[in-house]
């Protein structure tokens, strides 16, 4: 064998090689996926959170239920459902059709005004918005759940006044 050709065989080699190893993933993990975003990491009294959602599917096109929800530091979780937040597990939208390919850049779909009854976002902490997708009809996951924290501080924050 010439060195030209041994080359070239460690070439397309290694070029298949990656390939793979680039592919392979992508296809094993091919289920729709959905993401929650805040747009600040920590909030204050008279401040409103803004919650973006992005998705994507390169697999099959499906259907799914769409659940989100918010987390708060004493562990109560609220879901959105109808335009309403409520304690009970309700999905946001019912057999939604995600066709493939699919991507969405994250969109804001929700703002929340603080402090806030429902979902209650009156105590200090760490505060976790979270998506997921099931199966229509069920709480069997589709792919992983999506989590956005983000810290109440509770207290309005103000400019120091400067002395003359």
């Amino acid at each position: 064998m010439k060195a030209g050709d041994y080359c070239r065989t460690i070439v397309i080699i290694s070029a298949v090689c990656f390939a793979f190893f680039a592919i392979w993933p992508s296809l094993v993990d091919a289920a729709p996926r959905i993401r929650i975003f805040t747009d600040k990491s920590s909030y204050t009294l008279g401040e409103t959170i803004e919650v973006s959602l992005s998705g994507e599917n390169y697999g099959g096109a499906m259907n799914v239920d769409v659940y989100v929800g918010l987390i708060t530091p004493s562990r109560t979780l609220y879901a959105l459902a109808d335009r309403d937040w409520s304690e009970s597990i309700r999905p946001w939208l019912r057999d939604m059709a995600i066709p493939s390919p699919f991507f969405m850049e994250p969109v804001p779909f929700h703002t929340i005004d603080v402090p806030c009854a429902m979902p209650s976002i009156d105590e200090k902490g760490q505060y976790y918005a979270v998506s997921f997708l099931t199966y229509p009809e069920s709480l069997t996951e589709v792919g992983e759940a999506s989590y956005a924290h983000f810290t109440m501080v509770m207290m309005r924050t103000t400019a120091r006044s400067r002395r003359p």
